[in-house]
């Protein structure tokens, strides 16, 4: 929890929140105490983004249940100041390989909504591919998914980006 005043910034910002909905801080801190069950259950999930030069703190990635499916999400929220710099495409890369190859899961899936070209990017970068448009959590949303057997590994060695911690449990 104390980190939890992070979130509440960047959850704060109209422009991060604009495809995602708003969260008061009790949804956010209610969140947060599922995420950290999951990760406490299955040893994955939320993750913060930190920025290695500046040592800042600029978002999370990670897995989570994606709602009334039993499929796991990968989802990423980032500050402002981060977009466009490829801190998205660079934790979920990581993410994805270590799902596949250190977690043995299966498949992924993300859902995003169809007018956030930004995030969409990101998820053809990571190699999903595009299977319907649905309703999560109370929007209209794109579905991406990949697969282990269809996932093409990192084209270079990985330096981890990330680290667990609760801060990043956080609902984005």
């Amino acid at each position: 929890m104390e980190d939890f005043e992070r979130f509440i910034m960047l959850y704060d910002d109209p422009e991060v929140m604009r495809f995602l909905g708003t969260r008061t801080p009790d949804q956010i801190q209610q969140k947060l105490q599922e995420r950290i069950a999951f990760f406490e259950q299955h040893r994955y999930g939320m993750y913060a983004i930190m920025d290695r030069r500046e040592k800042e703190f600029v978002g999370r990635c990670g897995l989570e249940p994606l709602e009334g499916t039993g499929l796991l999400e990968i989802a990423f929220v980032l500050k402002r100041s981060a977009w466009n710099k490829g801190y998205a495409t660079e934790a979920s890369k990581e993410v994805l390989r270590a799902a596949f190859s250190e977690w043995d899961l299966d498949s992924i899936v993300a859902v995003a909504d169809p007018e956030n070209r930004a995030s969409v990017n990101v998820l053809k970068k990571l190699g999903m591919e595009y299977q319907r448009r649905d309703r999560f959590y109370d929007r209209d949303c794109v579905l991406y998914g990949i697969e282990k057997k269809t996932a093409q590994p990192p084209k270079r060695p990985y330096s981890p980006l990330l680290k667990p911690s609760p801060m990043a449990l956080v609902e984005g």
